[in-house]
């Protein structure tokens, strides 16, 4: 099973009711009739600021050391006999916890941001230039691509959590999309798609590579030539060297505003949630 928090799927899955409702509604129903969808959105946002990172992964670890408690008794109850190397395991388990927890809080964030862009692309008009949005989708990009830069170093020094990279597939292509489009860095985007590489050899399946060849496809789309004919990138010359903008950091390419969510997915459907 994933562990992802069941508060934060809770909120993707209202994301994507919201967004079947404002797809489907105004053909089905009287224009007069539709949903309001400001206290929906109102409620999606609040609810991921009011996750708590923190608290879940106390709950999650003080479960997981509950749960192997449980096991040692029970084990001594069928033997009879007192296990040294199960007792020794418990209070390394119970030595571990806070370095633990922090993984657990990483992969929390980890999703909550993901989600939060997510919600930010998918929810919000973005033909409409806003502060307030823009503020809120840089600082969850840079909580982010934190969470994921720390998860993957807990996998290069094989400490605690060293396995939990391998749930961040979505998150991953989340980040790359942000990073093409809104947040345009090439040394970042090349780390992310290196990154997703590195988990199709290691679980064993191509759907990691699938994922980088969408993304470097959609940096090509982005970045080769605009709308207006200009040549921002060469065909094949993919993200190396600093940001793509050459510097700025923060500018869009010439028409990156075609870029909704459901254009981007479109031929990767794989990927959409």
């Amino acid at each position: 099973m994933m562990p992802v928090p069941n508060e934060l799927m809770a909120i993707m899955a209202l994301i994507n009711v919201s967004r079947i409702q404002r797809t489907t509604m105004p053909s089905l129903t009287n224009p007069a009739d539709n949903l309001d969808y400001g206290p929906l959105c109102t409620s999606i946002f609040s609810g991921l600021e009011l996750f708590d990172p923190a608290a879940w992964a106390s709950k999650v670890v003080e479960e997981r050391l509950e749960a192997d408690s449980l096991a040692q008794t029970t084990a001594l109850r069928v033997s009879r006999n007192e296990n040294p190397a199960a007792s020794h395991a418990t209070e390394e388990a119970s030595r571990a916890a806070p370095s633990i927890k922090m993984a657990w809080i990483e992969l929390a964030l980890c999703y909550r941001a993901s989600i939060q862009l997510y919600a930010i692309s998918t929810l919000l008009d973005e033909h409409e230039p806003d502060l307030s949005r823009a503020a809120m989708r840089e600082h969850a990009y840079r909580d982010l691509l934190s969470s994921i830069h720390s998860l993957f170093r807990r996998k290069d020094l094989r400490g605690l959590g060293a396995t939990f990279h391998k749930f961040i597939l979505w998150p991953l292509v989340v980040a790359g999309v942000e990073c093409a489009i809104h947040f345009p860095a090439g040394d970042e985007f090349d780390y992310i798609c290196r990154r997703v590489l590195e988990m199709s050899g290691e679980l064993g399946t191509l759907s990691m590579r699938d994922a980088a060849v969408f993304l470097v496809d959609l940096w090509r789309s982005i970045w080769s030539r605009g709308d207006d004919g200009s040549t921002g990138r060469e065909e094949g010359d993919l993200a190396t060297t600093g940001s793509a903008d050459g510097g700025g950091g923060g500018a869009r390419p010439t028409g990156s505003a075609r870029f909704s969510w459901d254009s981007i997915f479109g031929s990767a459907p794989l990927f959409m949630m």
